[in-house]
């Protein structure tokens, strides 16, 4: 037989294996293709010697073919889907990395008034923004740390960070 006659006598076994087999049937028309192709492929293998229908092989590897089929592949989505009633889509949401030289100048500006505004803070301040900001301590550890009430060490990083905004704002 030759390979056309082979498939156009395959097809009851595809479809059936399909029903059977396959994990997501939803692309009935890819499910297809994929098996004949899959059929194509495995025909230079097949021994007829070996006692076996080439009907019977092809049954065989189908059933594992669509088993397996697309249980590997991961679902995607597409980037341009709406996230609220507004038309906002998801990819709205995806930060760009380029920063234009305008932005870096002002960055780096704010950084050096940061910490000119830093110089300007007492031994007990640094310490505590040491603490939360470079230790990532939370206020009740940076309380403990410091022997000092929770409110007590609120309202010293609120008196701080007012200090260092004035602070920034004067330059």
């Amino acid at each position: 037989m030759n390979k056309e006659t082979i498939l156009k006598n395959a097809h009851p076994l595809v479809v059936s294996s399909i029903k059977k087999y396959a994990v997501s049937k939803g692309e009935w028309s890819d499910l297809y293709q994929e098996g004949m192709l899959h059929l194509l492929e495995l025909l230079p293998y097949y021994d007829e010697k070996s006692g076996v229908t080439v009907f019977a092989y092809f049954k065989s590897s189908l059933r594992y073919f669509y088993l397996n089929y697309g249980r590997y592949s991961k679902p995607c989505s597409s980037l341009n889907i709406l996230i609220d009633t507004e038309g906002n889509e998801l990819i709205d949401l995806i930060g760009d990395e380029y920063v234009s030289f305008d932005e870096q100048l002002i960055q780096e500006e704010q950084i050096r008034s940061l910490k000119k505004a830093l110089h300007g803070l007492n031994e007990e301040e640094k310490q505590l923004l040491h603490l939360i900001y470079d230790k990532s301590m939370t206020l009740d550890e940076a309380a403990k740390a410091l022997n000092l009430s929770i409110s007590a060490v609120f309202r010293g990083k609120k008196k701080i960070l007012k200090k260092l905004k004035n602070i920034c704002e004067k330059n």
